[in-house]
C-alpha cells in the first residue's frame, strides 16, 4: 500500500495531482475509474471545484 499524508484542504487538489503523477497514470484512467469526467478532476486538482459524494462510487 501506498504512503499516508496528511493535507489541509487547501493543498489536497494539489496532493491528488502529485498521487496521480507519481503513479504514471494519465487522468482520463483516473476520472473514468472515478466515475467523472477529464474535466471535473482537474476542477477538482486545481481547487475550483469540489468533490460531492453523489459525484463517483
Amino acid at each position: 500500500m501506498g504512503e499516508v499524508r496528511l493535507v489541509n484542504k487547501s493543498s489536497l487538489g494539489s496532493a491528488l495531482r502529485e498521487l496521480r503523477e507519481s503513479s504514471g497514470r494519465e487522468a482520463k484512467v483516473v476520472a473514468r475509474g472515478a466515475a467523472m469526467s477529464r474535466s471535473k478532476l482537474s476542477k477538482i486538482e486545481l481547487l475550483r471545484v469540489g468533490h460531492r459524494s453523489g459525484d463517483g462510487p
